[in-house]
């Protein structure tokens, strides 16, 4: 029984539509809570995925590498997953409808989901959890969705699971600048205004019907990511471009095996913390040249300035604890921005 399900069964008024695609779901994600750190517990992570493995093949049901997750938590002394290890993986999900678990304990099934993930999920509103380091980058203290976020945004978005997505107009401006820089520098290759998520699309939804393949490309000129109508003529521009700038050597979060996975995490979690450690030195280094950069996402209208040569930044006004938009994203309360959610692109 999906969330929706049991949220009707409540007493809750959910539409048929939105209850025909959740039936429609066939997704399957476990999560492996370990004890110690990565690097200690992989070993006992691989034995608990082959077992797990083995006893869904009895059952017909695929497992790739990227369906099992592994979070660091504890459990009591009776074996049940701690309060604080179950709201940690609530916390770390990637949309506030993803907000939401099935726990074994005691030979039954206890969900455990968040309220703004059965509000938005009844709704049928996308809006990324900002808390995320994966999701997320700070561009003068504003909070900036990645390429990841924004591609699991307009997934969800082309497949039908939500209605309408935040994704405010000075974020998407902020994000193509920042690939255009990155273009421009050649850390990616041309085009790729959604990252490596650009080339994530075109291998993952190869195979797709017509209408799939059309949704997406609706989504992605609407959003004035490419200007390609075709999703085939975009393949072919993102396959060409990627050649060019890395040989066609980029591996796919679906093609990898758990314990690459597990590896992949461990070295992006050490790369995290050196270019943190790097940037610091940097702007402790640096002679700063600041530059006034007047920020146009909401009343407020606040001034920063950027120093050109490093990631140093002061807010000139107003003088906030809190930016505004910030607050909105890290409590996903998208009601006090209403004009920032975004339905699906209609016809141009």
């Amino acid at each position: 029984m999906s969330l929706l399900e049991t949220l009707r069964a409540r007493g809750k008024s959910i539409k048929a539509d939105r209850l025909a695609r959740e039936r429609g779901v066939k997704d399957l994600d476990i999560i492996l809570v370990h004890f110690g750190t990565l690097p200690k517990s992989k070993d006992w992570l691989l034995e608990k995925e082959k077992e797990i493995r083995e006893k869904l093949d009895e059952k017909r049901i695929v497992l790739m590498g990227e369906d099992i997750e592994p979070i660091r938590g504890t459990v009591h002394e009776d074996g049940k997953i701690t309060e604080e290890t179950i709201e940690k993986i609530l916390e770390t999900r990637d949309l506030t409808i993803n907000e939401v678990i099935l726990v074994p304990e005691e030979g039954a099934w206890y969900i455990y989901y968040t309220q703004r993930c059965w509000r938005d999920l009844i709704l049928g509103i996308g809006i990324i959890n900002a808390r995320d380091p994966k999701l997320t980058r700070r561009d003068c203290g504003r909070i900036i969705l990645s390429s990841r976020a924004i591609y699991r945004l307009l997934k969800f978005l082309v497949e039908g699971k939500i209605e309408k997505i935040y994704f405010p107009e000075w974020q998407r401006i902020a994000h193509l600048v920042e690939m255009l820089r990155r273009q421009t520098k050649g850390e990616l290759p041309q085009g790729a205004n959604l990252g490596r998520y650009s080339l994530i699309i075109v291998h993952k939804y190869k195979d797709s019907d017509v209408q799939i393949k059309g949704r997406w490309m609706r989504v992605l000129t609407g959003f004035g990511f490419t200007e390609i109508w075709d999703f085939d003529k975009f393949a072919a521009e993102q396959k060409i471009f990627d050649s060019l700038k890395s040989n066609g050597d980029f591996q796919f979060e679906s093609d990898l095996s758990f314990a690459q996975i597990i590896d992949r995490l461990i070295s992006e979690r050490a790369q995290r913390e050196e270019t943190r450690h790097q940037r610091k030195v940097e702007r402790n280094e640096c002679v700063h040249q600041f530059e006034n950069i007047p920020c146009q996402g909401c009343s407020v209208q606040c001034l920063f300035q950027k120093c050109q040569k490093c990631t140093k930044y002061r807010m000139v006004k107003p003088t906030l604890q809190t930016l505004p938009c910030n607050r909105i994203f890290l409590s996903a309360n998208w009601r006090a921005d209403e004009k920032s959610l975004r339905e699906f692109p209609g016809k141009f």
